[in-house]
């Protein structure tokens, strides 16, 4: 309903996930991550927004969770409910705030609204695995790995994408990005070394540990001088998600205003709110 107003808070993942698993489409979105960052406050995270505007300290011991499960724990339902408890006040508190700070040549609240718009034209693309997609995961994170860092990358990816395919398990299930970078930037030495690495141990690496790393070793063997391969030019402008400037999703964001918000710029006026968080 693009008359309610839906509150989230880094809404990057949530977008894309909607799109995959239930064919919804985000509009009239309002981002408290964004906000704060117009606002420029010391932290960015919900944890960080909690404390400031609740005097909350997050709890994220379910974090990780497997939260397939089904039917959903009691305590897992309570910490989602937890996780999204504060938003409307803290949505509140940080709309006046841009309000007050925004002068005749500066609205900052419209900007907050314009960057959660462009968030939310992120499209669902379903994942190919090709032989660059390790390096567009690489240059999405801003890595500088070295040749055999980046064989290590290149073969894990390569199992991460097999393996979650082969057991119909995501491949942040199988094994989460920062775990990935983490084995990659170190090339553990000893079996250990590799489950070292993660916290926790997704099941699927102890599983296969020793598979992860004969791969680990592999890597190792490549001179520390050797060439590293690049991401091709052509592909650098696609990895962000961020839309074409000639393509129909980047037109509509130029020419197509949300008409909710210059209503909420323009009135103290309570709005219905909706509220969706990850």
């Amino acid at each position: 309903d693009p008359k309610i107003v839906k509150v989230l808070h880094g809404c990057d993942s949530d977008v894309v996930w909607l799109q995959r698993d239930h064919g919804l489409y985000l509009v009239n979105v309002f981002d408290t991550g964004q906000a704060a960052r117009v606002l420029e406050m010391p932290r960015f995270g919900l944890a960080y927004l909690l404390q400031f505007y609740c005097s909350v300290t997050a709890n994220k011991q379910f974090q990780l969770a497997d939260w397939r499960v089904r039917p959903l724990p009691e305590e897992l339902i309570n910490y989602a409910r937890e996780d999204t408890h504060y938003l409307l006040y803290i949505y509140d508190r940080m709309r006046n705030e841009l309000i007050n700070k925004g002068t005749k040549g500066s609205n900052y609240l419209g900007s907050v609204w314009t960057k959660s718009r462009d968030l939310c034209l992120k499209r669902y693309e379903k994942p190919e695995f090709k032989e660059h997609s390790h390096l567009v995961l690489h240059e999405k994170h801003k890595k500088r790995f070295n040749a055999p860092q980046m064989e290590a990358l290149k073969l894990l990816y390569a199992w991460r994408d097999k393996t979650s395919r082969r057991d119909d398990e995501s491949p942040g299930y199988v094994l989460p990005n920062e775990m990935l970078f983490q084995i990659s930037q170190n090339l553990p030495r000893e079996l250990q070394g590799i489950l070292a690495c993660c916290n926790p141990v997704p099941l699927l690496v102890r599983q296969n540990v020793q598979e992860i790393y004969q791969m680990v070793s592999q890597a190792r063997l490549i001179p520390t001088n050797a060439p590293v391969p690049k991401l091709p030019s052509e592909f650098r402008s696609r990895h962000g998600g961020t839309p074409h400037k000639g393509s129909q999703a980047a037109q509509a964001k130029r020419s197509t205003p949300a008409k909710t918000h210059g209503l909420l710029q323009k009135s103290g006026d309570a709005v219905p709110v909706r509220e969706f968080s990850h």
